[in-house]
């Protein structure tokens, strides 16, 4: 399943991520960012984001939030409400967008690969000590 992401935060998260994301897996298409910065309004960034997954409508579109109950996750639900082919993730990290972009088996749906990269990225978060 090829699903398309759209990362989006605040301050810088939706680039930093996709930055992140080119340096190890090289440019992909299918992975659009979206900054919520300090004086953008709630507005505009629902406007950018609904602009981004209507590029590709009906395509299954994953966005990807940093913090649950934050403006861009909000955005991100209205989106929703609007495209039932997206799905939604918060609480991001960089072990969910990996398994996003190359799951540990093929999913045959979105729904599958949203859990699958949840899953996942539960099982990396770690505490290390020495």
């Amino acid at each position: 399943m090829d699903a398309r992401l759209v990362l989006c935060g605040h301050g810088g998260f939706g680039t930093g991520f996709h930055g992140a994301l080119t340096l190890l897996c090289g440019d992909d298409s299918r992975v659009r960012s979206l900054d919520f910065r300090e004086g953008d309004s709630f507005d505009e960034l629902c406007e950018r984001m609904e602009g981004l997954v209507a590029e590709n409508a009906g395509a299954p579109t994953v966005i990807c939030t940093d913090v649950q109950g934050g403006s861009p996750f909000k955005a991100s639900v209205l989106t929703r409400m609007k495209h039932p082919e997206v799905r939604l993730v918060t609480g991001t990290n960089f072990p969910v967008l990996m398994e996003l972009m190359f799951p540990a088996k093929e999913s045959e749906n979105v729904d599958a690969l949203v859990a699958g990269a949840v899953a996942a990225a539960r099982g990396a978060l770690t505490s290390f000590e020495m």
